[in-house]
């Protein structure tokens, strides 16, 4: 069996390609929704039903363990998914990527005052607030929705002075506050981190996702044998889209960082709860 990844379009490839440097032995499988892309404005009930359409069109290509590199589907539905979806098939597991970056601010805050750069999706649902508080009293978290950033990132804007002067714009209120730590809550954002720390400093700690989920996955593997064992270890590379287009194979090459082949997935009516 595989491991799943699933982003609302081309950034949680820049999960996977983390991943799989860590973790290369394995089978995976990736599953972009470009067709429907961005999720960061939509209701928290369509998120649901995409990401269970996702998740379960995810399960059918032979996946056991599912990472949602979407923050804001894991922010707005992997709670709802693990407790609906996953127990209709037993021995599968999703994970999301929120809880393993706000360990690693935890970790790395000395000044307990931490940022997130994210959606408005992900800032509405107080899905990094709630789970830093769950975690941690006395921590003060400055959020930071960034509506501009993505359709930047997508449009091949990846610096420039319309890019710094956005940055500058989301970053301004955190800087203000005081913070130690910025998490960059959206996975595109992994692809601005260099301009992101030139403009607020090398003082202030940036938490990347790719690497972090990277390494959480690792120790959790190792962690649980059983869903170790159940994955196959041929080291390949599948990648789905449920909108095939050239964009997409010039744009997930650039996100993943070699060539890909993507093949077309339909997953609004084949998949619903069963």
């Amino acid at each position: 069996m595989k491991i799943g990844i699933f982003d609302s379009g081309f950034g949680g490839l820049s999960i996977m390609r983390a991943v799989v440097k860590v973790l290369p032995q394995y089978d995976y499988v990736y599953l972009g929704d470009t067709a429907r892309t961005p999720y960061g404005t939509r209701s928290q009930q369509v998120i649901y039903d995409f990401t269970q359409q996702a998740v379960t069109f995810l399960f059918a290509q032979d996946c056991a363990l599912v990472v949602i590199a979407c923050n804001t589907a894991s922010a707005e539905a992997l709670h709802t998914v693990q407790k609906r979806i996953v127990p209709q098939y037993p021995g599968h597991t999703v994970l999301g990527v929120i809880i393993p970056a706000v360990e690693a601010a935890l970790a790395t805050t000395h000044n307990n005052r931490i940022g997130v750069l994210a959606t408005e999706g992900s800032v509405a649902s107080g899905a990094f607030v709630r789970e830093i508080a769950d975690r941690a009293a006395g921590v003060t978290v400055v959020q930071q929705a960034c509506p501009m950033l993505v359709p930047l990132i997508e449009s091949g804007e990846r610096d420039g002075d319309i890019l710094a002067y956005y940055i500058r714009r989301y970053t301004q209120p955190l800087t203000d506050a005081g913070v130690d730590t910025i998490v960059l809550g959206c996975t595109h954002y992994e692809f601005l981190a260099q301009a992101i720390q030139d403009i607020v400093g090398a003082d202030i700690a940036l938490i990347r996702e790719g690497g972090v989920v990277a390494q959480k996955l690792s120790a959790y593997l190792t962690r649980h044998g059983d869903v170790a064992q159940l994955l196959s270890t041929h080291g390949t590379r599948t990648f789905y889209t449920t909108d095939l287009s050239e964009h997409f194979t010039k744009k997930g090459s650039e996100f993943y960082g070699k060539q890909i082949v993507a093949q077309h997935a339909v997953i609004d009516d084949a998949c619903h709860d069963h």
